[in-house]
């Protein structure tokens, strides 16, 4: 008997719960409102009916737009068609006599209203709460110039949103307006100071431009921490602002879609912690005034054969900065050899570095630089147009047998010619000479037969004084 009672109010529980909800959406019971009550409600140009709140009751008179009362559903959760298509809010609205400015959209203002794919908001609007299109079916809007902040949730849901427009005015982005969207390139305006992750789940956009603001040079765009989160499988390029003084730690790390060459921000000075671990970059342009580029900053983040340049600014290249991914070529600006991080670069794949004219005996004796150089995959010299080492003008170094077991042979020659040679001196990785000969001869023979197994290097010195490298390898 006790089962059978206890079944039956169980039934009869749930029939009143439908019952309820069957009266809540026939309008024949109200839920409660949670949202600000409204003061009065008018009709549009386009005779949809917007419910106002009075915000300023003196003068200047102004209002927000606030949630529609005609709903039954409020804390229900379900769709919403309250308004068909396109929502066109004026900029001022009359009520008993007096205009009032429309300042304002409110929180959750027309939020779950799938009947509309278009807003029209005028200049007034100052301000938009959080979640105020939130899971509406817009397509399009223009965020005017005076909203200064766009609130958490803003767009929460809005699957259709295709086309965005931010204003000048524009100053902070809070954490995730977005939940998913349509966009394919996002525009922010100069104006911008404050950038956060624009979403929890993940966005299509391809394209992202952060503009410069010329007439602020001086004011910083802070970038927070993850404030790319969830745009990784798509983001393609990034446009960055002159305003961008710093990227936070892993900004672009497992981003797998970069097209094109990367430009770092122009005054950036250092590349932080795996900023682009594990990417799929294909090259990259770094700022002239770069000072660091900090541990794992591209490790395994190269695909190809990377061929880049690093500035001449630069003075530290961190732990595993470089380390994993496949052959490079890269040419140092940096007449000082930068200091290295333990592995900076994988001598496990070809290297091949390229040095300014007049430093190759500074990278070869630098810590870190020498140690590098006695592998045989790793290559160092300077640049064809060099005067002075290892050709100058059209002169050229030549050394044989290399590697040499009792002595080697060395001559230079310009233009296909001879010409004298002063000295031959010997360095080991270390920077120590080794062994010194003034020769006369060219070619000359030079005895390193003393010397013990391993790398060195040949600095020869012609009778005009201009000098010349080559690293040998003494077995």
């Amino acid at each position: 008997m006790k089962k059978i009672f206890t079944q039956s109010v169980k039934n009869g529980a749930a029939l009143v719960c439908a019952a309820l909800l069957l009266a809540v959406c026939a309008g024949g019971l109200k839920a409660q409102n949670p949202y600000p009550d409204y003061d009065f409600k008018a009709a549009n140009a386009d005779g949809d009916t917007l419910y106002y709140r009075i915000t300023s009751a003196t003068a200047p008179y102004t209002v927000a737009v606030t949630r529609c009362h005609d709903s039954a559903t409020f804390d229900l959760q379900l769709p919403l068609n309250d308004y068909d298509y396109q929502i066109e809010v004026p900029g001022t609205v009359t009520y008993n006599g007096i205009p009032y400015a429309v300042t304002a959209v409110d929180e959750k203002a027309f939020y779950l209203q799938k009947g509309i794919r278009d807003v029209q908001l005028p200049a007034s609007i100052a301000a938009i709460g959080s979640y105020a299109f939130a899971y509406s079916n817009i397509v399009s809007i223009d965020v005017p110039g005076a909203v200064s902040i766009l609130k958490t949730g803003t767009f929460e849901g809005c699957d259709s949103l295709a086309s965005l427009t931010l204003n000048e005015g524009l100053l902070e982005i809070e954490e995730n307006i977005f939940s998913s969207n349509r966009i394919q390139t996002l525009t922010f305006p100069a104006s911008l100071r404050k950038f956060r992750p624009l979403t929890s789940g993940t966005l299509p956009c391809k394209r992202i431009v952060f503009q410069s603001d010329s007439l602020h040079p001086n004011d910083t765009l802070y970038l927070s921490p993850s404030c790319f989160r969830g745009l990784s499988q798509q983001l393609q390029q990034v446009v960055f602002s002159d305003n961008i003084f710093q990227l936070p730690d892993g900004c672009f790390s497992g981003f797998h879609s970069w097209v094109g060459t990367v430009v770092l921000p122009a005054r950036l000075t250092e590349i932080p912690y795996r900023c682009f671990y594990e990417g799929a970059l294909y090259d990259i342009q770094f700022p002239e005034n770069l000072e660091t580029i900090s541990d794992q900053a591209f490790m395994s983040a190269f695909i190809d054969h990377p061929v880049f340049t690093i500035p001449a600014s630069t003075t530290h290249i961190g732990s595993k900065a470089f380390y994993g991914g496949g052959p490079v070529i890269l040419t140092l600006e940096c007449e000082q050899p930068p200091t290295l991080g333990s592995q900076a670069f994988n001598t496990n794949r070809q290297l091949e570095f390229t040095v300014p004219c007049g430093s190759l005996s500074l990278y070869l004796t630098a810590p870190g630089w020498s140690e590098m150089v006695t592998n045989p995959r790793v290559s160092m010299g300077e640049g064809s147009g060099c005067v002075g080492v290892d050709d100058y003008e059209q002169g050229t170094l030549k050394v044989w047998p290399n590697p040499v077991e009792v002595a080697v042979n060395v001559q230079c020659t310009m233009y296909n010619v001879q010409f004298g040679m002063k000295t031959v001196e010997v360095f080991d990785v270390y920077g120590k000479l080794v062994h010194t000969e003034n020769v006369t001869d060219n070619p000359a023979r030079v005895n390193v037969s003393d010397l013990r197994a391993g790398v060195y290097i040949l600095r020869v010195t012609d009778a005009d004084g201009h000098e010349y490298h080559q690293k040998i390898v003494k077995k």
